[in-house]
């Protein structure tokens, strides 16, 4: 059966004087893809102008290469001694990569900025490497006031080692990030699912609400109709109606009391056998009820 993985794209954007440095990333990408990433259900996949890009035309060349890349999810810049080539809109092709990255981050905080400085010495012997050094260590420069924490290394072993060692880290909190957002979504999921079925009892109450007050009203009629008629003297209704005292019709009073039909009374201070036509009044919601009840039969 298929099993589902998830894919990490990582970019690698550098001058042409760290190639070792990106064969070295190459294999430990393998490495990870074997072990590390293997174990966590990942696959990682190495993004490379010399892999990913084919022919075409641009504005210039790294127009093609920022076009054919795509997104990713982890950028590593690797720098030693040469800035790169200028393009049309930044100082390097590599500083333009960089610029890319830097401005989706600051955007969606993604994709991970991850750079790296080789420090081991050089014979810089032309006024070109001179000055391409010069431009790396403004730029250095630059990325430190933008905030950045980049890592320097002295042997292509060192990067390796650092390099293997901070995916590890950033797939982790990934991994990590991906189960607190899928938490937060199953609780979202399951909050709009109460919500709906909060929704949903609302209305049936209401329904059951509904049937109850009608229910009751048929039941209850009879004590409204019978204190309406005998306080009017109403031909062919007795001037009498006498109270009971039991839990039914003590609790038949206390409805009509408690929703509005009868003015307050102390249903306890009742007499068994009372006459409830001089001892009860009739609010101006019980009278409207009647009149109103009555009127809809006629």
């Amino acid at each position: 059966m298929p099993e589902l993985v998830t894919k990490i794209r990582i970019f690698i954007g550098s001058p042409g004087d760290v190639e070792a440095e990106r064969k070295a990333l190459t294999q430990t990408i393998d490495d990870l893809n074997v072990g590390f990433a293997s174990s966590r259900k990942m696959v990682l996949e190495l993004a490379k102008w010399e892999t990913h890009v084919w022919p075409g035309f641009g504005e210039d060349a790294q127009s093609v290469i920022n076009d054919r890349v795509g997104q990713y999810d982890i950028f590593v810049g690797v720098f030693w001694n040469r800035f790169g080539t200028p393009t049309g809109r930044a100082g390097s092709g590599s500083s333009e990569e960089f610029e890319r990255a830097y401005a989706r981050w600051k955007e969606n905080k993604r994709p991970s900025l991850m750079l790296y400085f080789r420090r081991s010495p050089a014979d810089l012997a032309t006024i070109e490497e001179i000055r391409q050094k010069q431009l790396l260590l403004e730029f250095k420069g630059s990325l430190q006031r933008l905030g950045a924490l980049f890592r320097e290394y002295s042997e292509v072993e060192e990067f390796g080692r650092l390099v293997s060692l901070h995916l590890i880290q950033e797939l982790t909190f990934l991994e990590k990030t991906a189960e607190v957002q899928q938490l937060n979504q199953r609780v979202d999921d399951q909050q709009r699912t109460l919500t709906r079925q909060e929704r949903t009892l609302a209305r049936q109450q209401d329904v059951i609400n509904q049937l109850v007050a009608y229910s009751m009203a048929s039941y209850i009629f009879k004590h409204l109709q019978f204190v309406y008629h005998g306080q009017r003297r109403d031909s062919g209704w007795p001037d009498e109606y006498l109270f009971r005292k039991n839990h039914p019709f003590e609790h038949d009073l206390r409805f009509l009391r408690d929703h509005g039909y009868i003015e307050f009374l102390e249903i306890g201070s009742l007499n068994d056998g009372e006459n409830l036509v001089k001892r009860l009044t009739l609010t101006p919601v019980g009278n409207f009820y009647v009149d109103l009840r009555e009127g809809a039969r006629s």
